[in-house]
């Protein structure tokens, strides 16, 4: 128990918290493989977006979780080209078996979100 670091999410409180939201995305997704559709994909792809961002063990084929979200993916794929941005492409990687690999990238924030400090 403890910290390890200065960050706000650098504590097990904090990563308790955010294990429970991914556990919770992760059963969201879970029954979108049932009902696949424009909205369906859109939500889908904004909680794998979220995974992305915070829970790379969510994109590990040992996960039992793991063939639930390719399930999803795979019946909302005919969906995916309405979506905005690159979503088509990075839904597609997943499906491809690279999630692990984009959840693991580092990368900066866009400029346009940092605030400066006075």
């Amino acid at each position: 128990m403890g910290a390890w670091g200065y960050g706000i999410l650098q504590n097990d409180t904090a990563q308790d918290g955010m294990c429970e939201v991914a556990t919770r995305i992760e059963a969201d997704i879970t029954g979108m493989a049932a009902n696949p559709g424009k909205e369906t994909a859109a939500q889908l792809a904004a909680a794998t977006a979220l995974l992305l961002q915070f829970s790379p063990y969510s994109f590990n084929p040992e996960n039992d979780f793991y063939d639930k979200l390719i399930a999803a993916l795979t019946a909302n794929h005919g969906h995916f080209a309405q979506l905005p941005g690159a979503a088509k492409e990075t839904l597609d990687a997943i499906i491809a078996g690279r999630g692990a690999e984009l959840a693991a990238r580092d990368g900066d924030v866009d400029s346009s979100r940092r605030r400066s400090r006075p």
